[in-house]
């Protein structure tokens, strides 16, 4: 939290071309919509106020009004598009074995329902439910995963649009995105499934940004990090809370490649990630 509120904190110059996101999953950090007035005598011992800085807080959509019930001051609905999810995103999300046979249909499934283009859980479904070459008890239990998942209210559907990663990620903010709603020890990590799909975009997304830049640095004779100037989309720094839950030593989560990517790979298109 500290790192992220210094990062708003810095010149314009600087500034306006970070971004800050934060992965909240004990449902902590939206007390940084508040000055620190609590501290404010510490603070005037290093001559330093109490400072309001830009935050917005995204929750996912299905609990927007349980928040609200509760008081907490949010920004945002946040909800995922159910096409850019793969089979073994599903898989791993529900945590199946590959070859298991539920795992097999629903690969089926997900491959057939690509190829039409956008669709959501209730597709899957009625696809799933469609097949004929799969027994009744394996097809049932497909179904009950994906009903399951239909009540997470994290899936985009209705007029309810998916959160872009424009949105999610602006410059000289910190926006956090709760996940706490979400238990660590369900029966689904769906923590680590939305870190995930939002790491790959956030990822895909800065590597495009990246040759833009490079481009426009070339033409212009400049280094694409000098300058001064503000850029269409800005460096991003993760913050990601209880991270060992992500990335433990002896297993994988859905997170763990997006996660591991970016380590190995994040540099050069500009993301810095804090576990």
């Amino acid at each position: 939290g500290v790192i992220a509120e210094e990062l708003s904190n810095l010149p314009q110059e600087a500034s306006q071309n970070i971004a800050s996101l934060i992965f909240d999953t004990m449902g902590i950090f939206w007390t940084m919509k508040y000055k620190n007035e609590k501290d404010k005598s510490l603070l005037q011992d290093w001559d330093l106020k109490p400072k309001d800085l830009p935050v917005k807080i995204f929750v996912p959509y299905g609990h927007y009004d349980a928040y609200l019930e509760k008081g907490i001051p949010i920004d945002k609905k946040f909800a995922l598009d159910v096409t850019e999810m793969g089979s073994e995103d599903w898989v791993l999300t529900f945590g199946l074995d590959i070859i298991n046979p539920v795992s097999i249909l629903i690969q089926r499934t997900i491959t057939k329902l690509k190829e039409l283009g956008k669709f959501g859980i209730n597709n899957i479904i009625s696809t799933l439910e469609q097949d004929h070459k799969t027994p009744m008890e394996i097809k049932n239990a497909a179904v009950a995963l994906f009903e399951a998942a239909d009540t997470w209210g994290i899936f985009a559907k209705g007029n309810e649009e998916p959160t872009s990663v424009k949105d999610l990620v602006t410059a000289a903010t910190t926006s956090i995105l709760d996940l706490s709603v979400y238990n660590s020890v369900g029966t689904f990590n769906v923590r680590a499934l939305v870190i995930s799909l939002v790491s790959r975009k956030i990822f895909n997304q800065r590597m495009d940004a990246r040759k833009k830049e490079e481009i426009d640095s070339i033409s212009r004779g400049l280094d694409y990090l000098s300058g001064g100037e503000k850029k269409e989309d800005p460096l991003v720094w993760m913050f990601i809370d209880e991270a060992h839950e992500f990335l433990p030593l002896n297993k994988k989560t859905i997170a763990t490649d997006a996660l591991v990517q970016l380590l190995r790979e994040g540099r050069q298109p500009g993301i810095s990630l804090v576990l």
